[in-house]
């Protein structure tokens, strides 16, 4: 599962509206629907914040999780795109790129930084 699944998939387990999830998160109920939908991706401090509160690692959340998958990507690169923008706490970044590769041991982790 992709990222905007997984956030739909936790919000109807706990029975939550995206007006809900988006007031717990300080963004608009619409911003919830562009994740869901795949238009858009949470910034990192997002998802760290949806992580911690639905209890599920971030590697997981992202859709790199999951046992059975773990074989297949360990012999393949893992790479994710993220934008730095003013403000951006490194700590979160550098959280969530220690985590997946603890999720995916001998993996590759390529992180590309933009300003």
């Amino acid at each position: 599962m992709n990222i905007g699944a997984n956030i739909l998939a936790l919000r109807d387990q706990v029975g939550m509206s995206q007006a809900e999830l988006a007031s717990l998160l300080g963004v608009s109920d619409k911003t919830v629907s562009s994740w869901e939908n795949e238009t858009r991706t949470p910034r990192m401090g997002v998802v760290k914040k949806l992580s911690d509160y639905f209890g599920v690692p971030v590697a997981s959340l992202l859709g790199c999780g999951g046992e059975a998958e773990e074989a297949e990507h360990s012999e393949r690169e893992v790479e994710f795109s993220i934008r730095v923008t003013p403000g951006r706490k490194f700590e979160v970044i550098a959280a969530a790129v220690e985590e997946i590769m603890q999720a995916y041991p001998g993996a590759k982790v390529r992180v590309e930084m933009t300003v």
